[in-house]
Formats: C-alpha cells, structure tokens, sequence
C-alpha cells in the first residue's frame, strides 16, 4: 500500500472518529445541572462535606458554603479549591480568582457570575480588607 493511502486513511479515520463523537454530543463540556451535582464534584474533588452551593448562571462554577471554596468545570470535569489564602477582585471584566497554590489555574468568572456570588463574597473580602 502507498504511504499517501496510508496517510489519507489514517487521517480520514481520525477526522471520522472526531466528527461522530462531536454529533453524538460527546464533546460537550460539563455543567452542573443542579446544587446536588456541584457539591458531589466538590466532594468527589476535596473529601469534604458541604451543605450548600450557589450555582453560577452559566453552570460552570459553583460557590461552595458562601465562601468556604468553589468548584468549577475544566471540560469535561471539575476541580475544586478552597478559598482560604485565595485573592478575589471583582470589576467590570467579572470575578477573578487567584489561589495560593501554585498548580491552581487563575479562575476568571463572567461579569453575571460576579453579580450573582457579589452577596456572599461580600463579607469574605470585607475580612481581608
């Protein structure tokens, strides 16, 4: 067989293979359907228990016990942090997150998600103040 044949089937089978798992909807990133979705990922991702999540409005991250951490979706997952140590701004760009931990990615939140969160956060970054 040519290596040109090879090439094109190789590649077709690939561009195929991402195509079906696209029309299947297996590409779609994942949202919290619910408050009892967002605290089984948090869970699932600290060990922790927690008795309450306020949900984004996009579903994408969810604010955990009024301020005790948040988790959020990356894909097709999650990942959880605390907010202990962590540094909030919040400004016309939306809310951004910088966490202590250096691994941690910069979380930056749309501006309705800052709205939406600015009650609780209220008192966390009156303390830091």
């Amino acid at each position: 067989m040519p290596l040109w044949l090879l090439g094109l089937l190789v590649v077709g089978g690939i561009g195929g293979l991402v195509a079906l798992m696209h029309a299947l909807g297996l590409s779609r990133g994942l949202t919290f359907a619910d408050e009892a979705e967002a605290l089984a990922h948090w869970r699932r991702n600290t060990g922790a228990a927690a008795r309450r999540a306020l949900l984004g409005p996009d579903g994408r991250a969810a604010l955990i016990d009024g301020g005790a951490g948040v988790v959020w979706t990356m894909g097709a997952d999650s990942t959880a942090r605390s907010l202990d140590g962590a540094r909030i701004r919040t400004g016309e760009t939306g809310l951004v997150i910088r966490f202590p931990d250096p691994g941690a990615p910069v979380l930056r939140l749309p501006p309705e998600t800052a709205r939406a969160w600015a009650p609780m956060l209220a008192p966390i970054l009156e303390k830091r103040a």
